[in-house]
């Protein structure tokens, strides 16, 4: 997938992340479904990681007193990239290019 196929799919089933009408809640939900399109979880565990993911750099935001979109644009671009026809286990490398590129602490459930 790309990023003008996502857009396309974003548009069609109505999932912003930079709307200015809908709650930062709003975005964190639409988050997690797109993240869900470009990498679909195979596990449980990769449903909970990604919720995390998208909880911790929400709360992250909202301490720094931003909005959360700039950062969910960046997860964005990160998950596709992980999502590349090289990718073996999309989810795994994406983890890993949060750890490297924004030192996204893993395992915690919350900003902290």
């Amino acid at each position: 997938m790309n990023e003008i196929q996502l857009r396309k799919l974003m548009i069609s089933q109505k999932l912003s992340i930079i709307d200015e009408s809908i709650t930062d809640g709003e975005k964190a939900s639409n988050m997690l479904r797109v993240l869900y399109i470009i990498i679909p979880p195979k596990s449980i565990s990769d449903r909970t990681t990604m919720r995390n993911i998208v909880k911790y750099y929400a709360e992250l935001a909202k301490n720094k007193g931003e909005q959360p979109d700039a950062i969910f644009k960046v997860l964005i671009d990160f998950a596709l990239e992980a999502s590349g026809p090289f990718s073996r286990v999309p989810a795994a490398v994406f983890i890993s290019i949060l750890k490297k590129e924004l030192s996204y602490p893993g395992a915690i459930k919350s900003a902290e």
